[in-house]
């Protein structure tokens, strides 16, 4: 049941474009997938978290200029054995429960500090406060700016209301921080647990469910200069004999009489008649001229045995050709725990007749790392890194403790992969070493030791 309904939103985000994503506890299929808020209303889509890895960096490349172009790098850290990992888009990082995340953005030169976003925990586990620190280049320091504080229902992990306050700087007797009049939104839910109605300042969202708890509406009002709400968008699901999302209508309001206007329709088909592993989803966009639908795409969708999605490719209906074309795609790959590992989009070149990339195109890695939700270090590793501090300004140092003397190497590497520095060591059990690094641009760094026995690789950032 987890891929399913991720599937349905990484299709329709750009279709309906006028729609708020649906959020978690709004069951389709059993999966939820992110709002449009950050933890709207307290989970995403994220992979499961009983895996022992977690993402701790990822970066973003963007084609232009006839090469891929590095646009932003991100960074996160944990503690008490907290991890998380993306979902399949990396739309949000709601599902990774990250004690601070630090963003980078590329200049043309190097990396250079942008946001830090830090959570704070309370009972359960929940997150209670996350705050947005963006870098103040004149300072050189990070600012205060704005935070969400999150009110639950009572021990559970449902976020009734989200509170939004702006920092506005220290004054006589006040803390900085303006508590906001209003909620940022506030949500209500179902008997069953799912979510009925997110309430904001402009906009409405209502859902309404089936006997069997499935999502067949989402409604969406907004205020108009009056701050009067009227329905805007209005989308409506269907379901196969197998509880599948089969069909989803699109339409929106026409405000001067009310009325429900036709946009697009999907249709959806699945590999076998189990299992969610979507075959072909076919889009058809309403003409209103001559009052019927008519095709506009299609999706084909690739998976691998374990049923992770490999290619999302969209093809565009030619009616003087009476054909689909192809257009553009998506493909994904993942690591033996089933976590993305990298995303790339290419388009079609019909001069080629192949898949290339063009302006516009992105690549996404993700990077992970082991963790032990005890704290403990792993007595059975072969190896094990410490290193501190990070971020680091001016010099890293780490310590390496074999289980069993041996001989290694030490390779450190940025996050596009070129090597850094790079040496040999003698054989040791333990090991010291600092490196400068107060020359190095600001970013993520990898740390690899590898030996006959074992190898291991531990993330730093350097910040300026």
């Amino acid at each position: 049941m987890r891929y399913t309904m991720k599937h349905l939103y990484s299709l329709t985000i750009g279709l309906l474009s006028a729609a708020v994503v649906i959020p978690a506890h709004a069951k389709v299929e059993g999966v939820s997938v992110p709002g449009p808020y950050p933890h709207t209303p307290s989970q995403s889509s994220a992979v499961s978290l009983t895996v022992n890895t977690r993402l701790k960096a990822k970066s973003y490349y963007l084609y232009q200029n006839g090469q891929f172009t590095p646009v932003d790098s991100f960074s996160y850290a944990y503690s008490n054995g907290r991890g998380g990992s993306p979902e399949e888009m990396d739309m949000n990082d709601d599902g990774v429960s990250f004690d601070e995340s630090l963003r980078f953005v590329y200049n043309g030169t190097g990396f250079v500090n942008r946001l830090k976003r830090t959570q704070s925990y309370g009972q359960n586990g929940r997150v209670e406060w996350l705050y947005y620190n963006p870098w103040n280049t004149t300072l050189s320091a990070w600012k205060d700016s704005i935070r969400y504080a999150y009110l639950y229902n009572g021990s559970s992990s449902q976020i009734m209301h989200a509170r939004l306050d702006i920092y506005s700087g220290i004054s006589s007797g006040s803390s900085g921080w303006t508590y906001g009049n209003n909620f940022m939104y506030s949500n209500t839910y179902s008997n069953s647990g799912y979510i009925l109605a997110i309430y904001t300042v402009n906009q409405n969202i209502e859902f309404s469910y089936d006997n069997n708890d499935n999502l067949i509406c989402r409604k969406i009002a907004e205020s108009d200069p009056n701050t009067l709400m009227h329905y805007t968008i209005k989308d409506s699901f269907g379901y196969d004999a197998s509880g599948r999302v089969n069909y989803v209508l699109h339409q929106v309001n026409n405000v001067t009489n009310t009325t429900w206007i036709n946009d697009l329709q999907t249709f959806y088909t699945y590999a076998g008649a189990t299992g969610n592993d979507l075959d072909n989803a076919q889009v058809e966009k309403w003409n209103a001229s001559l009052s019927g639908w008519q095709k506009k795409e299609q999706h084909l969708f690739t998976y691998d045995a374990a049923h992770n999605k490999t290619s999302d490719i969209t093809q565009n209906w030619v009616s003087g050709q009476g054909a689909y074309s192809n257009s553009n795609r998506i493909d994904w790959t993942y690591n033996y725990n089933h976590q993305v590992t990298s995303i790339a989009t290419t388009t079609w070149s019909t001069s080629a007749g192949s898949w290339v990339s063009i302006a516009g195109n992105y690549q996404r890695f993700f990077y992970y790392e082991t963790y032990f939700p005890t704290i403990i270090k792993d007595p059975g590793a072969a190896v094990n890194i410490d290193l501190f501090p990070s971020p680091a300004q001016d010099a890293v140092h780490f310590r390496i403790d074999w289980h069993t003397p041996q001989p290694f190497s030490m390779n450190v590497t940025d996050m596009q992969g070129r090597t850094l520095q790079q040496w040999d060591e003698h054989a040791a059990m333990n090991y010291e070493r600092t490196l400068d690094v107060s020359q190095w641009p600001a970013g993520n760094y990898l740390l690899t030791v590898s030996g006959a026995n074992g190898k291991a690789t531990e993330r730093f950032v350097v910040a300026k």
